[in-house]
């Protein structure tokens, strides 16, 4: 069984990846969280314990989109969570519409080549950030997940520094840092 399914109990790597992105969120607090790349809803899970009071996350893959929607079940009647189905090309601006504060951004869709769907993008992160660049508030903080693959095929081949200056078309004022994953300084964040 792949550890990284797991939604009960994680366990090694998927425990101690979690726990990271938990201390991450922690300390880059806003009132509303959005990931694209949903999963099986362990970043969620991580938001929710980190203390934001709303989370929306979208997910492409309709099994990984029923398992976080039963998993999340109570939150979304309470309006806590809010998940969508869909690409995050097309789906971010409809959480957009709905910011009225800065939210905090985990970025990490891309494609995964277990469920056999060739997308038309293996990553979208580029039209994420010019999604996010439309939206009126310009202090959001945007972390994004897998700097490892970047300037590869896993992610189209989009170079970092060229993310780094889409985020900055959002608030040339960011700063930059990396943070641990379980790969070093494999997360991106961009933060006022």
């Amino acid at each position: 069984m792949n550890p990284w399914t797991n939604t009960d109990n994680l366990q090694n790597e998927v425990k101690v990846y979690y726990d990271l992105l938990t201390q991450h969120l922690s300390r880059y607090p806003n009132k509303y969280f959005v990931e694209s790349g949903t999963y099986v809803g362990n970043g969620v899970h991580s938001a929710i314990k980190a203390g934001f009071t709303k989370c929306y996350s979208i997910e492409i893959q309709p099994h990984n989109f029923c398992i976080s929607s039963q998993r999340f079940s109570k939150e979304i009647a309470d309006g806590s969570v809010v998940l969508l189905h869909g690409n995050s090309e097309n789906t971010l601006k409809l959480i957009l519409n709905q910011l009225i504060q800065p939210a905090t951004f985990w970025l990490d869709a891309h494609c995964s080549y277990i469920y056999g769907d060739k997308l038309a993008k293996n990553c979208p992160i580029i039209d994420e950030i010019n999604m996010i660049a439309t939206h009126p508030i310009k202090n959001h903080t945007v972390l994004i997940d897998d700097v490892n693959q970047f300037n590869s095929p896993l992610h189209d081949m989009i170079d970092i520094n060229d993310v780094i200056n889409q985020l900055r078309s959002i608030n040339p004022g960011y700063q930059f840092r990396y943070l641990d994953s379980l790969i070093p300084n494999n997360i991106l964040v961009a933060h006022p």
